[in-house]
């Protein structure tokens, strides 16, 4: 029987995205980041467009302020980017409730690096000050990464796991998928069958 090999679109990307954003999750990250004051709108498109041509890499946006406003208007997921990545970095990992459960993280993980972003705008940071540096070089991207990680990481091992791979921007290769699939059935109690 042949292995069918995690692949998600982004309409599950959609789907899950309205899940956290409507729920509990998204309410208990606005708290622990002290943002629960401030009110924004969530929009979902395909790609985030630079002059008129899809950019695959960039997975969320915060609309800015209005000039003189610090707080952000719109947050915006490009979901055909984050499944471009999910596919790339965890297209080893068979289809199987491993996958999902790793689409979940994942997922979770671009929203609360992108709601640390909205914290620091509320803390202050300007457009200016954001733009004055590379992306890899930002110490607001590196910020937004670790607060991320260290609340997924609370929530179990495999979560820490999962984090690592996409902090390193590393692909999961077949024995990558065998190490993730002890940590799951440990955390999660699941039994082979």
């Amino acid at each position: 029987m042949p292995i069918l090999y995690g692949e998600v679109n982004r309409t599950y990307i959609e789907s899950v995205l309205n899940e956290l954003l409507d729920g509990e999750f998204h309410s208990s990250i606005r708290k622990k980041l002290l943002i629960e004051d401030l009110t924004y709108d969530t929009e979902y498109t395909p790609f985030k467009l630079i002059g008129g041509y899809p950019e695959e890499k960039t997975q969320a946006s915060c609309l800015p302020p209005h000039e003189g406003e610090t707080l952000v208007r719109k947050v915006i997921f490009f979901t055909e980017s984050i499944g471009i990545a999910i596919n790339h970095y965890f297209g080893r990992v068979p289809q199987s409730p491993m996958f999902n459960e790793i689409v979940n993280i994942y997922i979770k993980f671009v929203v609360i690096h992108e709601l640390v972003h909205v914290q620091q705008f509320k803390n202050g940071l300007t457009m200016e000050k954001y733009n004055s540096s590379t992306y890899d070089d930002s110490e607001e991207e590196e910020e937004a990464n670790k607060k991320a990680e260290e609340l997924l990481t609370s929530e179990g091992s495999f979560q820490r796991e999962v984090a690592k791979f996409i902090i390193e921007n590393k692909s999961v290769y077949n024995d990558d998928v065998g190490e993730l699939h002890n940590i799951y059935i440990q955390q999660f109690q699941v039994h082979n069958s």
